[in-house]
């Protein structure tokens, strides 16, 4: 059974100074630590869309019913808990800093959530948190859904990426950190939106963020982030490789984008990484499970139809794409 190993994820000094992306399940759910500028703790820790436990319906269960394939490195947000806390322990004893940190209420400092559907707004598993952690929401919807439970003290609707990452730095996050939102401009079904993780990294004048986006993106709608001001290098990409479709095997509408958007996107952003998410082959029930199309898209065959596209060599795409297969509990040092 795969399992969150702290050792993976920290193995160095240098490991305590850049951030640390964790695969908390096969499919969707993540764990982000930022070093932190300032303070006791040596990161800040935001998760993404978590559902670690018991299925996803989704209006009822003859509609839509999923469950995970694989069992889930993290069972629950206990298990993200001791997580953290290892992490932290190792990186104060890498640092050579005495003593314990002060323990939190909880080590999660925030929950950012991408869409309003079940998979990434799963009551089970955020039920599970303090109340006091902070919510961050991507569109009315998902923000009605999180307040509706009335549990959570602080639920913040995403603000949009207009240019300026700084602006993105709402309380209660740190200045150095932001969260944000990229709409997708002609997207009907609402499922297409990028969440940017920003952050200014200590002793660095260059801004760096994370693109997250679990069905993918319109790489016309990326231009916010290309052009910046002051500029964001983007160290990591999150994007699927699988791309579903909603309809007929040969005429269906997509609502996950595929590794052939991933890729251009990818190109566009100029990404340090490309890490795929969203993409476990899950256990369906209910009547989509009969109208949704899967067609896994093989990253060299795309990027071999890519290169004859644009005239590059195949062999230079996939080195600039730099494609990372975490799996269920995998961690990466984003260097």
């Amino acid at each position: 059974m795969a399992a969150l190993r702290p050792e993976d994820a920290m193995r160095s000094e240098a490991d305590t100074k850049r951030p640390i992306i964790t695969h908390l399940t096969a499919d969707n759910s993540w764990l982000i630590q930022l070093p932190r500028s300032s303070g006791d703790r040596m990161f800040f820790n935001i998760v993404l869309d978590p559902w670690l436990t018991t299925n996803q319906i989704e209006f009822a269960t003859w509609v839509h019913d999923q469950a995970h394939t694989e069992m889930c490195a993290a069972q629950s947000f206990a298990d993200v808990e001791r997580f953290c806390g290892d992490v932290e322990r190792l990186a104060r004893k890498f640092r050579s800093v005495e003593g314990e940190s002060t323990k939190p209420t909880s080590y999660i400092d925030a929950v950012a959530l991408s869409l309003a559907k079940t998979d990434h707004v799963h009551q089970e598993t955020l039920l599970q948190l303090p109340p006091s952690v902070p919510i961050f929401c991507y569109g009315i919807g998902t923000a009605s859904m999180v307040k509706s439970w009335k549990y959570f003290e602080t639920v913040i609707a995403t603000p949009d990426f207009i240019g300026n990452w700084e602006k993105t730095s709402i309380a209660p996050l740190p200045k150095d950190i932001g969260i944000s939102a990229i709409q997708s401009r002609w997207d009907i079904s609402g499922l297409h939106p990028a969440q940017i993780i920003s952050w200014q990294p200590p002793g660095s004048s260059q801004a760096e963020c994370i693109m997250y986006t679990p069905h993918g993106i319109l790489p016309t709608d990326i231009s916010a982030l290309v052009e910046a001001e002051p500029p964001v290098k983007v160290l990591a990409l999150l994007h699927g490789c699988l791309r579903v479709g909603v309809g007929f095997r040969y005429f269906n509408t997509p609502a996950n984008l595929g590794a052939r958007n991933g890729l251009e996107v990818s190109r566009l952003l100029k990404s340090q990484y490309w890490i795929h998410t969203h993409d476990e082959r899950k256990v369906e029930k209910g009547l989509t499970s009969w109208i949704l199309v899967h067609d896994w898209q093989k990253l060299d065959d795309v990027a071999e139809e890519y290169a004859k596209k644009i005239g590059e060599e195949k062999d230079a795409i996939l080195k600039q794409a730099n494609f990372h297969d975490l799996g269920n509990g995998g961690s990466l040092v984003l260097v």
